[in-house]
């Protein structure tokens, strides 16, 4: 990273908020503050969420590790339910398709991003209230897990999609991440 004169970390958020791999990753470019110091940067994170407010979080972390690292921060790039992007048709995709690939051409140059660009592939801030009430009616009729049931399935797990295998026996990131926490 430090032989290239800016960086691009892309990645997904999930419901815990950031990939353990993503932290660990983290961890390990602390090493090398000195060499990226004032080295532009850019994140991008993307979810299945249809509203941005659930990667605000996320976002307000990658501004503070920025920070720490004395990275000069070009922005934190939010993109909601791109998640879906791999299963729906390209014409569903085809605007927030364009709008990504203008945001690497003005990265490959080095160009400030086009706030309405962002604000495009942002959406919305919060579902609507009628949002609401038709995911909650979705949900109970069971419509919201079907891919990841299908998935489940398709891999033989269903039966055990509550198995908490490392709830007592914890990886050395999850116990390290912890007790940092405390």
């Amino acid at each position: 990273m430090s032989n290239y004169d800016q960086v691009l970390i892309v990645f997904p958020l999930y419901v815990d908020g950031m990939p353990g791999q993503v932290k660990h990753f983290y961890e390990l470019l602390s090493s090398l503050k000195e060499k990226l110091k004032d080295k532009p940067i850019t994140f991008i994170i993307h979810s299945g969420f249809s509203d941005g407010i659930q990667s605000r979080v996320l976002e307000q972390h990658c501004n503070r590790f920025s920070k720490i690292m004395n990275l000069n921060n070009h922005g934190v790039i939010i993109i909601p339910g791109s998640e879906g992007f791999r299963l729906m048709p390209p014409v569903m995709t085809k605007k927030k398709r364009i709008a990504v690939s203008k945001l690497g051409a003005q990265y490959k140059v080095n160009e400030q991003y086009n706030k309405k660009t962002l604000k495009f592939l942002y959406g919305k801030e919060k579902s609507s209230k009628f949002g609401s009430v038709i995911l909650s009616i979705m949900s109970m009729l069971g419509l919201t897990n079907t891919y990841w049931n299908s998935q489940l399935k398709k891999n033989k797990a269903l039966d055990n999609c509550f198995d908490a295998p490392y709830k007592d026996n914890p990886t050395t990131i999850t116990t390290e991440a912890y007790i940092s926490n405390k």
